[in-house]
C-alpha cells in the first residue's frame, strides 16, 4: 500500500512554491501518511501559527487556483471572521 500518491506529493511540492503557502505546515491525516504510511491519504491540511482571516484564505484560494487552475477542487475555509 502507498499511503501518498505521487501526484499528491508533487501537489505538496509545488504548493510550497507559492508565496501566499509558503509558510504553512502540512498536518493532518497526509502528514502522518507520509511519516507512518499507516493509510491512505488524498487531502491536503495546512497549518499556520498566525491569523490571516478571510481575506488571507481568499488570498491563498485565489492563489491556488490561478496556479492549478482546474486541478483545484475544492477548498474549506475554517473561519467566518476577518480576524
Amino acid at each position: 500500500m502507498r499511503a501518498v500518491t505521487p501526484a499528491i506529493i508533487r501537489a505538496i511540492i509545488e504548493l510550497q512554491t507559492l508565496p501566499t503557502v509558503s509558510k504553512f505546515t502540512l498536518g493532518g491525516g497526509t502528514n502522518l501518511a507520509l511519516q507512518f504510511n499507516h493509510r491512505i491519504s488524498d487531502d491536503l491540511d495546512f497549518i499556520y501559527d498566525g491569523i490571516i482571516g478571510k481575506e488571507g484564505f481568499k488570498k491563498i484560494e485565489n492563489e491556488v487556483k490561478n496556479y492549478f487552475g482546474k486541478k483545484a477542487k475544492s477548498f474549506d475555509n475554517p473561519c467566518d471572521i476577518n480576524d
